[in-house]
């Protein structure tokens, strides 16, 4: 299952049926353990349900800051200031 199709579970869940960031959490989570599924791509979805919805309220930011981590990127080039603030508790840096 490449990845985009777990992002597309997460925008359906929240844009058209309202669910609640941790019940969309577990939606994925419950996905990725069918019998026969394999999620393919370079995100870390461990580390993006470990971060989303908190202390990430959006699902993109966990993605950029789970595949910074495990990946062992020193930083991320952003000019979001909220992100940073919440990167920067994980020891995650900004290039600006």
């Amino acid at each position: 299952m490449p990845q985009f199709v777990l992002f597309e579970i997460a925008y359906v869940l929240a844009s058209f049926y309202e669910v609640p960031a941790p019940r969309i959490r577990e939606a994925i989570r419950a996905t990725k353990e069918f019998p026969g599924v394999i999620v393919t791509g370079d995100c870390s979805w461990n580390h993006i349900l470990e971060y989303w919805p908190d202390p990430f309220s959006s699902i993109t930011d966990a993605a950029i800051v789970g595949v910074a981590l495990s990946r062992n990127y020193q930083a991320i080039a952003t000019f979001d200031k909220k992100l940073v603030r919440r990167m920067k508790g994980l020891g995650v840096e900004s290039y600006y």
